[in-house]
């Protein structure tokens, strides 16, 4: 079972040493390419980043099933406004992100 909380000063390098290295590499890299501080930051970030990946599935879904049950009309006023929400969404996330 995982602890909550930070992990313990040092406790990233012991879990960063024991990946096969290709993963190490892979780690590092990601770590150095997308602005993470460190390893540690990097493997908090993950399940964050899954549930976000679960939550847009979700809401996909959910998206085609509407279309498929025909209930939303698909006219040009909906694609406008489908449009205007995704810019909305698009700009609050790129508030949000670090």
């Amino acid at each position: 079972m995982l602890s909550e909380g930070p992990l313990a000063e040092g406790q990233d390098a012991n879990r960063h040493h024991f990946l096969p290295g290709s993963l190490k590499a892979f780690v590092e890299t990601q770590t150095a390419n997308k602005s993470y501080g460190n390893v540690s930051e990097y493997f908090r970030r993950l399940p964050q980043e899954a549930q976000k990946q679960e939550q847009y599935a979700r809401l996909e879904a959910l998206l085609l099933e509407d279309l498929a049950s025909k209930r939303i009309k698909l006219d040009d006023q909906f694609r406008q406004n489908l449009v205007a929400k995704v810019d909305r969404v698009l700009e609050t996330q790129a508030v949000e992100e670090p």
